[in-house]
């Protein structure tokens, strides 16, 4: 995941990538909303098998998610 800075209240997510069986999927902000790249991730992510899937990445637990998390209460992308 890209981001505009370090904070989730004052920053947004450029892009989110994921990398799955050789092929790289990339919602970037600039062709959309970011509410709408938001969703589209969470849209594939209900769509891998998830008990065979793992997201890895560099500081995910610690940075990604949480940011990830505040944006979607943000922008409103989930219910």
């Amino acid at each position: 995941m890209e981001t505009t800075g370090l904070d989730p209240f004052d920053s947004h997510i450029i892009t989110i990538q994921v990398r799955m069986d050789g092929k790289t999927t990339i919602w970037p902000m600039w062709t959309s909303s970011e509410k709408e790249v938001i969703k589209s991730f969470l849209s594939y992510t209900d769509s891998v098998f998830r008990t065979e899937t793992r997201f890895v990445g560099y500081n995910l637990l610690k940075f990604d998610v949480p940011f990830l998390t505040e944006r979607m209460h943000l922008t409103k992308a989930i219910p």
